[in-house]
């Protein structure tokens, strides 16, 4: 099992990144459940990655950039990003 790690104020990371991550996965037509199957984690680990919960660790990161056709730096830096 990948662990990820835990956001310490279980606040969201960074707004723009959630939309982003969500966006991508139902644009895609994919489950939490189906995701975090194919990146080796659990549906909770996505929905808390979505919502800010979690930061992902560099593997499930490059994984979910994969699946989603995301940059895994706008993974792993959600406040870099640009939109």
């Amino acid at each position: 099992m990948i662990l990820l790690f835990a956001h310490s104020k279980h606040q969201g990371l960074n707004k723009n990144m959630e939309s982003k991550l969500l966006k991508a996965r139902k644009a895609k037509g994919f489950t939490q459940a189906y995701v975090a199957e194919q990146v080796g984690c659990t549906q909770t680990n996505i929905s808390h990655i979505e919502i800010g919960r979690q930061r992902a660790t560099p593997e499930i990161a490059q994984k979910l950039a994969e699946l989603l056709g995301l940059s895994p730096m706008d993974i792993l830096y959600p406040g870099n990003q640009t939109e």
